[in-house]
């Protein structure tokens, strides 16, 4: 199924009822989609799971929860955020049910809880084992699309507009005419090369962007004729736009720009990160992101990057998601040990 249809299946947005031995045997998925498992044929994003509380541990940040259900044991992360300022950890030995997203951090499956509740019924947690074991035979079913959808599916995904970055899915004939869509088109251009090093000319001779922005002018109002000119500015304007937002960055050759790597740039975040807080009297500071895009900038790879660029915000978003970085206050952060 095409990764735009995957909210139509139940259990991507679901609190899905598991094992513990089967959240942890959970595949991530392929399609660089940040935080979804694959479970048989199903993707998923959340958990909903019951057992006994075996250790907990608490920082300034998070208290960390041991479960153990009998099949296996699993982290559950409650950040403080979260917590009401009285909040007092649950003790040893308590059962529990907890739902929340599913992550992975350093290479072992977690919890980033959402909801705990004691329980206090010693039937419950024996019910939700047997309804994860009924259940998963429910899950090793395929999703189908109804009958009706079926013939009308490629249809569906052509519609869809792809907003931005965060997106699941990127289909290259679904587009909205309006500059944003031409904007967004042009970066998955440069994106799309084999290579790291894009050209604008490449771009500029691409039929489908051209014609893209040449419906674009038509629907605006003007006196006088389109020329190949006005179709240059647009890509020019377009091109501006991602260079100050930092998704490619200027090469020593005029119209070569590099494509920026998210991986490597999130390597560099981290790497920065980790130098500055050595030289901080206080171990529990954060980095302010502006001292980590000054980082970023003056690395060697980077150089060429705008220092305000929107993609140094978007992959310290990304490695607080993946719990790599976490959040020390507002707009600091700090790489967890």
């Amino acid at each position: 199924m095409d990764a735009a249809l995957l909210g139509l299946d139940p259990l991507f947005l679901t609190n899905v009822k598991l094992t513990i031995h089967d959240l942890l045997n959970l595949e991530q998925t392929n399609e660089d989609l940040i935080g979804v498992y694959k479970l048989f044929e199903h993707k998923i994003k959340l958990a909903d799971i019951c057992g006994t509380i075996v250790a907990v541990e608490r920082n300034n940040y998070t208290t960390n929860y041991t479960v153990d259900d009998g099949t296996g044991t699993v982290t559950c992360s409650y950040w403080s955020a979260t917590e009401k300022l009285d909040y007092k950890p649950l003790s040893l030995g308590t059962t529990v049910r907890i739902t929340g997203k599913i992550s992975t951090y350093k290479d072992e499956r977690q919890i980033v809880i959402y909801d705990i509740y004691p329980t206090f019924d010693p039937n419950q947690e024996l019910q939700h084992f047997v309804q994860a074991i009924l259940l998963r035979k429910e899950y090793e079913k395929p999703y189908e699309l109804p009958t009706q959808m079926k013939s009308h599916a490629k249809d569906l995904v052509e519609q869809i507009q792809v907003d931005d970055e965060d997106q699941l899915v990127y289909s290259s004939q679904a587009r909205k005419l309006d500059t944003r869509a031409f904007e967004d088109a042009l970066l998955r251009f440069y994106k799309s090369r084999s290579t790291t090093r894009v050209s604008w000319n490449d771009a500029r001779d691409d039929a489908e962007l051209e014609n893209m922005a040449l419906e674009i002018l038509r629907g605006i109002p003007r006196n006088k004729p389109i020329v190949p000119k006005d179709i240059s500015v647009m890509f020019n304007k377009a091109t501006d736009k991602w260079l100050k937002a930092g998704y490619i960055y200027k090469t020593t050759s005029d119209d070569i720009y590099n494509v920026v790597d998210e991986e490597d740039l999130a390597n560099v975040i981290i790497r920065s990160i980790k130098e500055m807080s050595k030289q901080l009297p206080d171990q529990l500071s954060g980095i302010r992101v502006e001292y980590i895009a000054k980082a970023v900038v003056a690395s060697s790879t980077y150089s060429n990057l705008y220092y305000s660029s929107e993609i140094i915000e978007k992959v310290v978003d990304d490695l607080v998601e993946q719990s790599v970085i976490y959040p020390t206050g507002h707009s600091e952060y700090k790489v967890f040990l």
